[in-house]
């Protein structure tokens, strides 16, 4: 187990009499992780001094101003392994494709525009906040892994 998985279950177990869930809200920007324990937010500065030193110190969460939730920003979601997303409670990463086609016929004057389509094969998906995706037929969550993420990013910039 590595160091951020540790201190993830070091959280979690902090208060063993109860139990920890993590709470997310994706926003536009990041990601909002608020602890809870038996439907009360906890503070990170009820946790052991040394776990909440290292997410002061780490680059891949953000503090709120009041210590009261964690921000993830989108990009930082790749510094995570799926151990780590497991634990927190978030969503897998995707497995399946982006397909990538030309929406605008090469000769129109207004020039060449793409358009992508994310899928598995048997279900479509749409892109909802940064690289959060979710399946139209039932509503399930993914992360785009990084590759596809960059592209539809690409895609979107030359757009």
């Amino acid at each position: 187990m590595d160091i951020i998985g540790n201190i993830l279950k070091k959280l979690r177990g902090s208060f063993p009499e109860s139990k920890i869930e993590f709470e997310h809200t994706y926003l536009n920007e990041y990601i909002k992780i608020t602890l809870n324990n038996n439907g009360r937010t906890v503070s990170l500065n009820e946790y052991n001094n040394n776990e909440y030193k290292y997410l002061l110190e780490t680059d891949i969460f953000d503090i709120s101003e009041n210590h009261d939730y964690l921000k993830l920003k989108y990009d930082n979601i790749y510094e995570l392994s799926e151990e780590h997303l497991e634990l927190m409670g978030l969503p897998p990463f995707f497995d399946g494709a982006v397909f990538i086609d030309n929406s605008t016929n090469f000769l129109n004057t207004e020039g060449v525009k793409y358009e992508y389509s994310i899928t598995d094969g048997n279900n479509k998906y749409k892109l909802k906040f940064g690289n959060y995706i979710t399946r139209f037929s039932d509503g399930k969550k993914f992360f785009l892994k990084k590759k596809q993420y960059s592209i539809i990013k690409e895609i979107t910039e030359y757009n």
